[in-house]
């Protein structure tokens, strides 16, 4: 499995435990109640925005939870597996990530 992988297992696990034994009335929905009173704009806003933000709906340049490329990122190594994840340009001057377009 690849790190992202593990982190979505162990959402899932940490989730799934929660509620499991979460205290009366502590559940996250029942949480969810409580915020959308306080807050429902917000609430309602955040959870239309995450799953979008999943699903890679939102441009780019206004996705406030897109993880730019880091400077150490090779853009010029293309390994053999990893050769979808990588565009060149017409003249082959420029290797870019995928994900940095």
């Amino acid at each position: 499995m690849k790190p992202g992988d593990w982190a979505w297992a162990a959402l899932a696990a940490g989730i799934l435990g929660y509620e499991a034994f979460a205290p009366r009335g502590q559940l996250l929905s029942e949480r969810v109640d409580a915020y959308r009173d306080a807050r429902p704009i917000l609430t309602f806003a955040v959870i239309a925005y995450v799953p979008l933000h999943l699903a890679r709906v939102w441009p780019r340049p206004i996705d406030p939870l897109h993880h730019p490329c880091r400077s150490n990122h090779a853009h010029t190594h293309i390994h053999p597996t990893q050769r979808w994840d990588y565009v060149i340009s017409p003249n082959a001057t420029q290797v870019r990530c995928r994900r940095c377009i």
